[in-house]
């Protein structure tokens, strides 16, 4: 599949320079093309870049790039009012990775009004415009390349009364990067309720699960991969007979979850969300003996369409994850992003999958510190043609239960980014990174980045 990716690019490419796509789109409204290319450059003052100008990039960025070119290419076709399909193809040449040429986006949708249909890979969407630690939750952060696979969705929320609407999702997708666990599987589904109780006031709980299955492990090897070890996993119950031993105590497969459950009051000014996402890596997670474990944030988006506003995004939210069930017992102990049989954990290519703040050991085998707390706030302002985000967060690392920091270290992540969008050109982007480590050198870094779309 890697090979025919380059040629499938180009002939898009070809597309584009052949054809007018404002031709299509006028005269039929049905075809349309759409792209960007991103050039990017980055600088630091030690070995790596700053935590935020590496972090959450969809792994276009590591903490030793110094430069990224990301060309990017969207066909959709309307079959009819309701019904369209799409292709998209991305990639990146960069340094700071083992792989110089690599696949960012590839896929095929579907979509009409109540159903999605995604073959391939496509990048984590932001809520917050970039603001938050996370572009969509604790374990979806953006952090890395997006995986491969399939995806089923509902496109929107759906209605079911005139106050009560769903959301629905079902995945599977492939780890197909090095591990310890070589050719694992991730199983994911979703299912929320949205209640609109009244004209300004939503609540929305959500339930996801994500977990790993299947694979070749050196130590325990072939895992668990016909259909009735899928329904194992899908119900998260204990293995058969034939699984690992860890899978027999507790389920098939490495499993992780999240409760989510945010409430938005909407006034005339704009929108205001109270959210909190609480983790689930076994049953004590279900029980909420994990408790406060998670993400616990508010979030301001003003309503421009109404109202004249420098303010674009406002976020403030606070992370642990020093809890875990507790230290000792048969739930305690919840190692966060770790695994069991599945090592590598909850990663693609040496990068955490979710919440960034994670860190992996030098080799990829397991986790160094998923033991934290952490104050962000994020901001976004926009006057006229010029944007500016500011992240800020200051975090404590303690390590992990097993093997805990001692001292504990401190640090303060800083992120300024500002974009001019010109008429005709493009955008110009400057950022500048600021880590403040206790007992470390600071890391001072920036990048400056234009970007052209069609």
């Amino acid at each position: 599949m890697m090979g025919s990716l380059p040629r499938l690019f180009c002939f898009l490419i070809f597309t584009v320079l052949v054809y007018n796509p404002s031709s299509f789109s006028q005269s039929t409204h049905q075809f349309s093309i759409n792209g960007f290319i991103d050039l990017q450059g980055s600088f630091a003052n030690a070995d790596k870049n700053p935590f935020w100008i590496s972090a959450n990039t969809s792994g276009a960025l590591s903490e030793t790039t110094t430069y990224v070119v990301t060309p990017s290419i969207r066909i959709s076709y309307g079959l009819s009012e309701n019904d369209s399909l799409a292709i998209g193809v991305s990639g990146y040449v960069h340094d700071g990775f083992d792989d110089q040429f690599q696949r960012k986006e590839a896929y095929l949708e579907y979509k009409n009004d109540w159903l999605r249909i995604l073959v391939g890979s496509e990048k984590v969407e932001e809520r917050f415009n970039g603001a938050s630690v996370v572009a969509e939750n604790f374990w979806m952060s953006g952090n890395s390349r997006p995986l491969a696979g399939f995806l089923v969705e509902a496109p929107k929320k759906l209605f079911v009364t005139n106050t009560l609407s769903i959301d629905y999702g079902l995945g599977h997708y492939f780890l197909n990067d090095e591990r310890v666990v070589q050719n694992a599987w991730v199983h994911f589904k979703r299912l929320g309720l949205s209640w609109n109780f009244s004209e300004r006031n939503t609540i929305t709980f959500k339930v996801e699960h994500y977990a790993q299955w299947s694979g070749t492990s050196e130590e325990y090897g072939v895992q668990p991969n016909d259909f009735n070890d899928f329904w194992d996993v899908f119900l998260a119950s204990r293995g058969s007979e034939a699984a690992p031993e860890t899978d027999r105590a507790n389920a098939t497969g490495e499993h992780m979850g999240l409760f989510s459950i945010e409430y938005q009051y909407k006034p005339s000014i704009g929108i205001v969300s109270f959210y909190h996402e609480h983790p689930i890596e076994d049953g004590s997670g279900t029980r909420f003996q994990n408790f406060p474990d998670g993400i616990w944030g508010v979030a301001f988006i003003p309503n421009t369409k109404r109202y004249d506003s420098l303010l674009k995004t406002l976020v403030a939210e606070y992370i642990q994850t020093t809890n875990q069930s507790g230290q000792l017992g048969r739930s305690g102990n919840d190692n966060y992003f770790n695994g069991g049989v599945y090592q590598s954990g909850w990663s693609y290519e040496r990068r955490i999958i979710g919440l960034p703040f994670i860190q992996i050991r030098p080799d990829g085998v397991g986790i160094q510190n998923n033991r934290l707390r952490a104050l962000h706030l994020g901001l976004v302002l926009n006057y006229k043609r010029w944007d500016l985000l500011l992240k800020t967060t200051m975090i404590e690392n303690l390590g992990t239960y097993t093997v805990p920091f001692n001292p504990k270290q401190r640090a303060f992540h800083n992120l300024v980014q500002i974009a001019y969008t010109t008429n005709t050109f493009g955008a110009f982007t400057i950022s500048g990174g600021h880590d403040l480590l206790e007992n470390v050198d600071d890391s001072l870094g920036a990048t400056i980045g234009y970007h052209y779309s069609f």
